[in-house]
């Protein structure tokens, strides 16, 4: 009983950056996803020119905080990575609307590292529609129904902060 599965996605976002030799701090880029959807997995396809990409750290953190580690420095000496999909699981049930960031580092030294582009693509069921207002807090999201009116009267009963109309919403 699940609803058909849907994709949203950044697009592909330019970088054009050369990443600092040997050190953890990498380039962080970030990217915006409109679209509400129930994440299932998120891939993260990675253009970048490398010397060797073992010694690259990539990590994917969704809006809610949940970091992925996509890849940790180790012995790879294949060169470049060319529309390379990484997955991830870890983001399971979270909301996809919002800034992800996306963070690659060199971390060995002796590595020339050139980052292309990136584009996010996040797997899942649509949310449907925006809140419509501050009373819409149960899924589907876009039509005030009984599961608000239950979703609101249990947040007053539990003095949630759903249950507070005042403004700002």
């Amino acid at each position: 009983p699940v609803d058909a599965e849907t994709t949203a996605t950044t697009g592909v976002v330019a970088v054009g950056q050369s990443l600092p030799d040997n050190t953890l701090a990498g380039v962080t880029q970030t990217a915006t996803i409109a679209e509400p959807v129930r994440i299932e997995s998120v891939e993260l396809v990675l253009n970048a020119v490398a010397d060797a990409v073992g010694d690259l750290n990539i990590t994917l953190t969704s809006p809610d905080g949940t970091v992925s580690t996509l890849s940790r420095s180790r012995f790879d000496s294949q060169d470049d990575l060319v529309g390379t999909v990484f997955t991830s699981v870890k983001h399971w049930g979270e909301r996809s609307d919002g800034t992800w960031s996306v963070n690659m580092a060199d971390g060995m030294p002796n590595n020339g590292v050139s980052w292309t582009d990136f584009e996010i693509r996040v797997h899942g069921t649509s949310l449907g529609s925006p809140p419509c207002g501050p009373a819409d807090l149960a899924l589907p999201l876009g039509v005030l129904d009984l599961a608000d009116t239950v979703a609101f009267v249990t947040a007053y009963m539990t003095q949630g902060a759903d249950a507070d109309f005042a403004e700002p919403f």
